[in-house]
């Protein structure tokens, strides 16, 4: 979800560009996710029918998953360590 923060612009730190900047992010984000669907939406059928079903589902697997697996096993412990160490969670008692 978009997560929204609360600007005084009573502030004078806040210019124009500020506004400009975050009316630009809570409008283009949502959008971001979808137009990628869209535009390879578009090509996909294309791409299909010059390879055909199998072939198709095997280059793109292939091509994906290994990204995927690069990620999922190099790049995202570092992210959860580096986003834990960031954040410092503190354990709270009840």
């Amino acid at each position: 979800g978009i997560r929204f923060m609360h600007i005084d612009w009573n502030d004078r730190r806040y210019s124009a560009f500020n506004l400009l900047v975050y009316v630009g992010l809570c409008v283009f984000k949502p959008l971001v996710v979808p137009l990628f669907f869209f535009v390879s939406g578009y090509f996909a059928p294309s791409s299909l029918r010059r390879k055909g079903r199998a072939s198709f589902l095997r280059s793109n697997a292939m091509r994906m998953g290994g990204v995927f697996l690069v990620f999922w096993l190099v790049f995202n412990p570092y992210m959860q360590f580096f986003g834990a160490s960031l954040v410092r969670p503190t354990m709270y008692s009840p």
